[in-house]
């Protein structure tokens, strides 16, 4: 198979960029951006995606596209979560910090954080790239990087 053009996504799940978890997103930002540009030839297109869970994080990580000359490279949207999955969420993302407290019973989880941020992010992928092929092996990953997707056309 001849490829046209390589698909990289990744989700993040996070609903506030405190501590560390915005230098994390600007990190796998610029993961996407230089994975783009160093795959792109006059043959190869490439193309990231990258889904937030929130508005003002959204804006945040849009706000590097100019800063790293990413213009074209990638696209940041949000998960359009339902009321109901935005109160699970953040449940779950509570306990989670009351998880790492000293002395805490339970072990921090991001079981939905990861579904609702991977199926909304495989669903932007495949509205716009509709004749994707999800690539599923980790050894043709790009930079031997842990994609949420990967795909080829």
């Amino acid at each position: 198979m001849t490829i046209k053009k390589h698909v990289l996504g990744m989700a993040k799940s996070s609903l506030d960029l405190k501590g560390a978890k915005g230098p994390r997103l600007e990190l796998d930002f610029l993961r996407l951006v230089y994975t783009v540009k160093h795959l792109r030839t006059e043959e190869v297109d490439a193309k990231g995606y990258l889904i937030v869970m929130t508005e003002k994080i959204r804006d945040r990580a849009r706000s590097w596209i100019g800063k790293y000359e990413a213009e074209n490279t990638i696209v940041i949207d949000i998960a359009p979560l339902s009321a109901d999955e935005r109160k699970a969420l953040e449940a779950e993302k509570k306990g989670n910090a009351d998880a790492i407290n000293p002395g805490s019973p339970g072990d921090a989880v991001a079981v939905l954080g990861k579904q609702f941020g991977e199926d909304a992010l495989r669903k932007l992928v495949t509205d716009q790239e509709s004749r994707v092929q999800e690539i599923k092996d980790e050894n043709k990953f790009p930079f031997g990087i842990r994609w949420d997707f990967y795909g080829q056309l």
